[in-house]
């Protein structure tokens, strides 16, 4: 997390970054800088973004395994069949909802513009826009 900048990277530091895979740098919106700000104030010193605590963890600890912490994540909010992937369709297709430029929603999401295109395109509030008032 770069708070200054706003910004996040997907790699974490000092892992190479997959070559198959696009994990770009993601500038992060204001209201989930707010609270990464005042939960980061109410850490103090820690370093870590993502950690443990609580009665069976005491102290400080970091998650060692981001895929089993997603499944306990979803277990726990009872949402069965929920993936990062469907967090990933869901903001694309609410970007394109929103009329967001093809070319930075495709930038933010890690995914070629073909690729949004394709795949989310017709979630454009345009799509067929001009076809239809012809």
């Amino acid at each position: 997390m770069d708070f200054n900048a706003g910004m996040m990277s997907r790699t974490p530091e000092g892992k190479a970054q997959d070559k198959k895979k696009r994990a770009p740098k993601v500038r992060l919106g204001r209201r989930i800088m707010a609270h990464l700000k005042r939960w980061k104030r109410l850490d103090g010193d820690e370093k870590l973004v993502c950690y443990f605590t609580g009665p069976n963890h005491p102290g400080a600890r970091q998650v060692e395994d981001p895929h089993g912490a997603w499944r306990k994540v979803i277990k726990a909010a009872n949402l069965a069949g929920v993936t990062k992937h469907t967090l990933r369709h869901t903001r694309a297709t609410w970007m394109m909802q929103a009329g967001v430029p093809i070319w930075e929603a495709a930038g933010f999401l890690g995914m070629t513009v073909k690729t949004l295109e394709n795949v989310y395109g017709h979630h454009s509030p345009d799509h067929q826009e001009n076809a239809a008032n012809i």
